[in-house]
């Protein structure tokens, strides 16, 4: 079984001021830093920093705004069959090296025979020094246009950020899903993101942080990771290590899509496999049932979908515009 297709669809840009949505024309370069700029601090001007305080844009505002904003004809054309968001779909994969220690609730509902996910455990929002580092290394990796220089001392808005919109195929099943985007690995500016022949062109990447004297390659992260950017399309994945200080002294570490999905090809197939499997039973589940007002709640326990009683949601407003 393959997840195949996947294509970025539009560029959404969070501002966490107006607490709404924008099309993105624009995206950051990922950057090799020069060996003069070793070693580079993470912890650097962490006093302006301003952590996201549980507020995260909705997956469905996301969905609501792309559908709003976008020709509708188009959007009907593509005829996706299942909505939702990357972490969910990382979580229906089910696969140990995940590491969950808690069971996920998911809601599910159909309109028009469209199948729409929404995750009920809510985001962790950690405030704390080394919860920054990962945003802090998207400052320092990515730039506003390929070779340029950055910034290293802007403060940083952890609620600001550029999400992607997603369609990709598994099985019988096209979906559409949403996940932020951090930059792309082109080496050549790119025109108006919101050109969808400009979108087809992003080569996207990848960044994310691990303390020494930890091995990505050989903790539960490695595939984790390598999921996070295969739903993205993602071409590249570059690592930074870091010391108790958040001091990065060792080169960054950057990998190619090709060689991260070659390294767990058979865990690939077989999740997905399983995926599809949860997918059909969601589908049987709400065969008999397409209305905006009734959702079927579920739990992922391990290897298997728990589903409770259907009850009321409050999806209605949503699925009018439909």
């Amino acid at each position: 079984m393959e997840f195949t297709d996947i294509r970025l669809r539009s560029l959404l840009h969070y501002d966490p001021e107006a607490k709404s949505f924008s099309p993105s024309s624009t995206i950051k370069y990922f950057r090799m830093p020069e060996d003069h700029e070793y070693p580079l601090d993470l912890a650097k001007n962490y006093k302006n920093y301003v952590h996201r305080n549980n507020e995260y844009p909705g997956d469905f505002d996301m969905v609501q705004y792309y559908f709003e904003h976008v020709n509708k004809l188009e959007f009907i054309r593509q005829d996706y069959d299942v909505f939702c968001c990357r972490r969910l779909l990382i979580i229906l994969i089910n696969i140990p090296y995940l590491n969950f220690d808690k069971r996920e609730s998911i809601e599910a509902f159909r309109v028009k025979g469209c199948i729409f996910l929404r995750l009920q455990t809510d985001h962790i929002n950690v405030e704390a020094e080394r919860s920054s580092y990962t945003f802090k290394a998207r400052q320092l990796l990515l730039s506003d246009a390929p070779g340029q220089g950055i910034d290293m001392d802007a403060p940083i808005d952890e609620r600001a950020q550029t999400y992607g919109m997603f369609s990709a195929r598994l099985g019988q099943f096209r979906l559409l899903y949403s996940c932020e985007v951090p930059g792309v690995a082109n080496t050549k500016k790119l025109g108006d993101l919101t050109d969808p022949k400009e979108l087809e062109k992003c080569s996207l990447a990848t960044i994310r942080v691990l303390k020494k004297p930890l091995s990505w390659r050989h903790t539960f992260r490695h595939y984790s990771w390598l999921l996070q950017n295969y739903f993205c399309g993602g071409s590249q994945l570059a690592v930074a290590s870091f010391d108790q200080n958040g001091i990065v002294s060792k080169k960054i570490e950057v990998v190619s899509a090709d060689d991260l999905i070659e390294s767990k090809r058979s865990d690939l197939q077989s999740g997905f496999k399983k995926m599809n499997d949860f997918l059909e039973q969601i589908k049987q589940k709400l065969d008999k049932i397409d209305n905006p007002n009734v959702s079927l709640k579920f739990t992922f326990d391990k290897n298997k979908l728990v589903f409770d009683e259907a009850f009321k949601t409050d999806f209605v407003d949503y699925a009018n515009q439909f």
